[in-house]
């Protein structure tokens, strides 16, 4: 089963754990100095506890979180889009489908 799950405060480690993970590779190949892979702790911390309009939510897939959506909205909360997308390198270009 696949599903979202809301990232707290106390999941700042975990999130930073996926975000590095997932963009090591990309970062290793491009050497981009606005990678994620390079993004600090402390501005990670901003965005999930600070920031009222940046939202995190896990992908969860068995009970497994394989990565992570940052979702981010305009100051009145009324548009609202994608921001950071984490998942899991082992977990890419899998067959599956949400609700399945």
């Amino acid at each position: 089963m696949i599903y979202l799950e809301k990232a707290v405060a106390d999941d700042l480690d975990t999130i930073i754990a996926i975000q590095r993970r997932s963009f090591k590779a990309v970062y290793d190949k491009y050497q981009d100095e606005y990678d994620p892979y390079l993004e600090d702790e402390e501005r990670i911390r901003w965005k999930l506890v600070e920031r009222s309009n940046s939202f995190y939510r896990f992908i969860v897939v068995n009970g497994e979180k394989i990565g992570f959506l940052r979702l981010q909205t305009n100051d009145a909360q009324t548009e609202g889009w994608l921001g950071t997308t984490a998942v899991l390198p082992e977990h890419r270009q899998r067959d599956m489908a949400l609700g399945q």
